[in-house]
């Protein structure tokens, strides 16, 4: 454990809770309330870690194609 402990707030989102656990390169983290200890937070949380691209390919390949059956080619999206 590092000292003093990285501890997240309960209150912090996910993804950034995954940014500080990568950044510190830690595999648990507290989560606290008004510094009680409320939960323990995994390093399996670094899936949230994804870029822009990334995200975007997933959306493509698993709503447009599978469930849509729509042809990336043939969709516009604003500001991509």
């Amino acid at each position: 454990m590092t000292a003093p402990p990285v501890v997240v707030d309960v209150d912090a989102g996910v993804a950034e809770a995954s940014r500080i656990m990568a950044r510190r390169n830690l595999r648990h983290m507290p989560v606290v309330d008004a510094g009680q200890l409320v939960g323990i937070i995994s390093r399996r949380v670094k899936r949230y870690l994804r870029s822009d691209a990334e995200i975007r390919e997933e959306v493509v390949r698993d709503v447009f194609i599978r469930v849509l059956w729509a042809e990336p080619e043939a969709l516009r999206c604003k500001g991509v």
